[in-house]
């Protein structure tokens, strides 16, 4: 391979690793829920954070539960579970109770906390269950 082939392929490949790390900080907020008759399931994941602490509510019927812990992201993300299933609670998901979704809606919000133990919301948004 001859010297302005193999400059071109390593420039290449060094602006396309920079597009995908560009990319891992890039913001997405995403809720995810499945209701049953006997059972409610919710995911709330957001990206894009900076280092703070974050929490996450569900809402749904009129009815919101916070996420039992505050979490730092990894890598820029934060991702929060909520279930009525308890071997899902024992993994950590937050407890709801099975019939917590009302009309297969839910709202799904991640908020931090400010440095006066107040917190604000960074993304929130709705979502039809499955």
């Amino acid at each position: 391979m001859n010297f302005k082939k193999a400059f071109g392929l390593t420039v290449s490949t060094l602006a396309l690793s920079l597009l995908v790390l560009g990319n891992a900080n890039a913001k997405s907020f995403t809720v995810k829920c499945k209701s049953t008759a006997t059972r409610s399931k919710i995911s709330v994941d957001d990206t894009g954070l900076n280092r703070a602490q974050y929490r996450a509510l569900v809402t749904s019927g009129g009815v919101t539960v916070p996420s039992k812990n505050l979490k730092l992201p990894v890598a820029g993300e934060v991702e929060f579970d909520f279930d009525s299933n308890t071997a899902d609670v024992n993994a950590g998901a937050t407890r709801v109770a099975p019939t917590f979704i009302k009309n297969k809606r839910v709202v799904g919000t991640v908020q931090r906390r400010n440095s006066n133990g107040t917190f604000s919301t960074v993304s929130s948004m709705s979502a039809t269950c499955q």
